[in-house]
């Protein structure tokens, strides 16, 4: 993957400078109440001197020294009382200001980490869903700076978690709910203006960048837009496009370390866990409409890559266990795609049969040396993860089953590659461990495909 996005010493130095000047204990409370931010006790006249000095900010005037009072700016705003003045001096248009003629990367990272804390109070995210301010902030999606994108992303992934919060929720009193209507329809209104762009920047980034927590950060934006529906219409309609598919694949494989090319001996770590999650749930909303599901269809190859990728770490024992809920989450998504494509065109990826089946047996209930039954759901924690368990074992039957008898015996084994008897063999000897009269159909049909 190209290093398309800048990586500099420089950014590399100001990553490490990232944690804010911390507050002197050695002051007298008593002095300061007079002076203090609501109930804490950080002094108003001394957050008014740094919003006069960004008030009359130039391009010159970037200083040690400003930087010092707006990191300390920006450890104040996770206090709602210091939000709460902020607003009352229009902070967020002088952000904007000078976020707009500025070249410093170092400033434009702090305002915009400062307006992503900012992000928790509604009147905020209707602020920032204003269009000249929303679009100053989307074209710094194009900025070649890790570390601002890391806080632009961050920003956007808290205002459209709060839309579909908005959207979805009824615990609201009729103010609160008018208020959430408000940001609801600010922001679908203003991404769906903005969708080309998202496309072309969230698609580059991916694409790009080899920064993993941007990438991560990426991923679960990309799937929390698609999870914005709004009067009969899907989000993701918008961002179903090649560019963006290719974008979402690149960032995937790069997360998987799949370049390195031994999927089938990965550790399944957290990251990739992760990256997983997003990319199946992003791909599965796609299903939801037409211009998805073409999408899907006309990029199959790339996405069964993807798919195998996946697979083949969590087609291991030790990998797809413990089993818990982001596990059947990346499963559940998967097998929307893999029934859109059997719906759209009665076609099953050949390379997909052998994994999924090999994933069956792991989650079926077995028996033990005792004669009793080892379910693979002992680490799921709750009863709808349990639900959620035998709901995708009946869908991973189903599916198998359906597939194995449309598929004539060359077409199955070919599907295992090179010297596919061995390794039908070894399926077949797992799936007979399992129990259920299930597990018995599928047993007899491969068995009819070897003989």
């Amino acid at each position: 993957m190209d290093q398309n996005v800048d990586e500099t010493d420089a950014a590399q130095a100001r990553s490490n400078n990232t944690s804010n000047p911390i507050l002197s204990m050695d002051i007298d409370a008593e002095k300061l109440k007079g002076d203090a931010i609501g109930s804490t006790l950080y002094s108003e006249s001394g957050l008014l001197k740094t919003l006069i000095a960004l008030s009359k900010f130039t391009a010159e005037d970037w200083s040690e020294q400003l930087e010092e009072q707006l990191c300390f700016l920006w450890d104040m705003t996770f206090e709602e009382d210091v939000m709460a003045v902020l607003m009352e001096h229009d902070f967020i248009n002088l952000a904007c200001h000078a976020i707009r003629i500025t070249s410093e990367p170092r400033l434009v990272e702090i305002l915009v980490g400062i307006l992503g804390n900012m992000t928790g109070r509604q009147d905020v995210r209707l602020s920032l869903s204003q269009s000249s301010t929303a679009e100053l902030l989307l074209s710094l999606l194009s900025s070649s700076d890790t570390l601002t994108l890391l806080q632009l992303v961050r920003l956007f992934n808290s205002c459209v978690w709060h839309v579909n919060k908005g959207s979805r929720s009824s615990d609201f009193d009729e103010d609160e709910h008018s208020g959430a209507d408000t940001e609801v329809e600010s922001w679908v209104s203003l991404l769906i203006d903005e969708a080309p762009a998202l496309n072309e920047r969230l698609s580059f980034i991916l694409r790009s960048s080899t920064n993993e927590e941007l990438l991560q950060s990426a991923l679960e934006l990309l799937n929390n837009l698609c999870c914005i529906s709004s009067k009969n219409h899907y989000y993701s309609e918008f961002l179903s496009t090649p560019v963006l598919l290719i974008g979402l694949t690149e960032a995937l494989h790069q997360l998987l370390n799949s370049g390195d090319g031994d999927t089938l001996n990965m550790v399944w770590e957290e990251k990739m866990e992760r990256a997983a999650v997003h990319w199946s749930q992003t791909m599965s909303t796609f299903t939801l409409h037409d211009r998805g599901i073409d999408l899907i269809n006309e990029q199959r190859q790339t996405v069964m890559r993807s798919f195998c990728c996946i697979f083949d770490p969590l087609g291991l024992p030790e990998n797809i266990f413990p089993l818990n809920s982001k596990k059947l989450e990346i499963l559940d998504s998967i097998l929307d795609v893999l029934e859109c494509f059997k719906r759209k065109h009665n076609y099953c990826p050949p390379a997909i049969l052998p994994r999924l089946l090999t994933v069956l047996s792991l989650m079926s209930p077995m028996s033990d040396k005792n004669g009793g039954e080892l379910s693979g759901m002992e680490e799921l924690e709750s009863e709808d993860d349990l639900e959620k368990h035998a709901e995708i074992l009946t869908r991973v039957f189903d599916y198998c089953f359906s597939v194995l008898c449309d598929t004539e015996t060359p077409d199955f084994l070919e599907a295992f590659g090179d010297d596919p008897i061995p390794k039908v063999n070894t399926l077949l000897s797992n799936l007979s461990k399992c129990l259920g009269t299930d597990i018995q159909k599928v047993i007899k049909i491969i068995q009819r495909h070897l003989n």
